[in-house]
């Protein structure tokens, strides 16, 4: 083919592509209206556009699987409760990707408080090996052993508990 040739089928290549594209997007849109779809999907992108300049919006944004409003505020001022010297010990379901990403999230959000994670076995038995002393633990898509009464509930899957005076636990995970 020559140039010539291919400018001339250039703009009727492009008519087609919109002869196909345009009438999806409509058609689909259509589809949405009539389903109720579109109105949540509009405010949906409409909350998310508002909270972008939120102070800490990049991190709910990944933590939004803690389906917590505002989840970085309510972590930030459950922790803020705790001794500021103390660490933090996050106990997971095990060494699985969303319990490791969760515990790099929270650490990066309460920096540079240091927050050390343990992941609990399939059997639901695991032991801290260093015995670090904390002044809190933080207990995500797992709960805290029957005998501890107090704890702060941060949404559905996030549980902090506080220590309040100098223990060494040996066992985190819950065995029921």
């Amino acid at each position: 083919m020559r140039w010539e040739q291919i400018k001339s089928i250039a703009p009727r290549i492009s008519l087609i592509i919109w002869a196909i594209f345009l009438p999806a997007f409509v058609g689909l849109s259509l589809k949405a209206m009539n389903e109720d779809q579109l109105p949540s999907l509009l405010m949906d992108g409409i909350r998310r556009r508002a909270s972008l300049g939120a102070p800490y919006a990049t991190t709910d944004r990944a933590l939004e699987m803690l389906q917590t409003p505002q989840p970085s505020e309510a972590i930030r001022s459950a922790i803020a409760a705790l001794p500021s010297d103390g660490d933090l010990l996050f106990v997971g379901t095990g060494n699985d990707h969303p319990s490791e990403a969760m515990h790099r999230f929270i650490s990066y959000l309460i920096w540079p408080r240091r927050v050390f994670f343990l992941g609990c076995g399939w059997h639901g038995h695991n032991t801290l090996q260093d015995r670090v002393h904390v002044a809190g633990i933080i207990y995500y898509l797992s709960k805290p052993p029957d005998s501890v009464t107090s704890r702060v509930q941060i949404g559905p899957h996030l549980i902090l508990v506080p220590v309040t005076h100098p223990i060494v636990w040996t066992d985190y995970c819950n065995p029921s």
